[in-house]
This record gives structure tokens, C-alpha cells and sequence, in this order.
């Protein structure tokens, strides 16, 4: 038998633009000092912080990208 499958159809996802720019944001807010506004990131309420974040993100958007790539062509 044959394996068919549907991949929709690319296009840019905001969703990942959205986190993105935000772990941009949490990286710029802990990298200036004696901020207030440095509180208000995610490294003071947990163990990972805007970088952490940015690379999840990443990993993500390139498991689509080259995901894709490989259903279409092969492993």
C-alpha cells in the first residue's frame, strides 16, 4: 500500500513571530541593569529565561521548515 498523506499549505505562522519577538523582548528586559522591569521576566519565576525561550521557539519553526522539506522529498 501506498502512504498518502496532506500537508497544508505553507505559510507564516504569527503565533511563532508573536513568541519570538517576545523572547527578544524578555532577552533585551535581562540584559539592562538594576531594571525594574528585569522582575518581570520569566528567569525570576523559573529556571529558563527569554534565551531559553528563543530556542525552543527556533527548534520549533525549524522542525516545520525542514520537516516539511523532508515529507516532500524524503528522509
Amino acid at each position: 500500500t501506498t502512504l498518502r498523506f496532506g500537508l497544508p499549505k505553507p505559510q507564516r505562522d504569527l503565533r511563532l513571530d508573536l513568541f519570538r519577538g517576545l523572547a527578544n523582548w524578555l532577552i533585551f528586559l535581562g540584559h539592562i541593569p538594576d531594571s525594574v522591569l528585569a522582575w518581570f521576566t520569566t528567569r525570576n519565576y523559573g529556571f529558563s529565561d527569554g534565551a531559553d525561550l528563543f530556542v525552543l521557539i527556533s527548534g520549533y519553526t525549524a522542525t516545520f521548515v525542514f520537516g516539511r522539506i523532508m515529507m516532500e522529498h524524503g528522509f
